[in-house]
């Protein structure tokens, strides 16, 4: 499971057991790419996420991190 939420912060979740599994880190440099309608990556500076949705909004991720991204690094430079 992946959760966007204020902050931000992008955190990934084991769905069966509800554990928290980890959070991809956000800065100027974070890019999310579509590859298809199910698979979307996440660039990060040091390491790329390989994320699925399996309800085909991998073009909605993408365009919602990258509203984020331009919210709180507007005045950034990537």
């Amino acid at each position: 499971m992946f959760l966007l939420t204020t902050g931000p912060h992008l955190y990934y979740v084991d769905p069966v057991n509800m554990i928290l599994k980890g959070e991809i880190p956000w800065c100027p440099a974070i890019t999310p790419e579509a590859k298809n309608f199910k698979t979307f990556f996440v660039h990060t500076p040091n390491r790329t996420y390989y994320l699925e949705d399996p309800e085909g909004y991998a073009l909605e991720w993408c365009r919602v991190i990258e509203e984020v991204k331009k919210f709180y690094f507007s005045g950034s430079t990537s």
